[in-house]
C-alpha cells in the first residue's frame, strides 16, 4: 500500500490534492473548517520530510529565510 506522498508522486499531483478530491467526494457538504479539521494527520504525514532536523537546507529554501 502506497503512502499519500508516494500516491502523489506516482499521480504528479500534490498529495493534499489527491487527499482533498477524495474528502470532497465523500463529504460534499464539508465547509473550510471541517477540511482543515480532518486534514491534519495527512498534513502532518506529507511534510514530516520536513520537519527532519537534517534537512535544513529543504527547511530554509521552503521557509525562504
Amino acid at each position: 500500500v502506497l503512502s499519500l506522498a508516494d500516491r502523489g508522486y506516482v499521480a504528479r499531483i500534490h498529495p493534499l490534492e489527491l487527499w482533498t478530491v477524495a474528502f470532497l467526494r465523500q463529504h460534499p457538504d464539508s465547509g473550510k473548517s471541517e477540511l482543515a479539521r480532518a486534514s491534519e494527520q495527512e498534513l502532518l504525514e506529507v511534510y514530516a520530510w520536513l520537519f527532519k532536523t537534517h534537512r535544513k537546507a529543504a527547511q530554509d529554501s521552503r521557509i525562504r529565510l
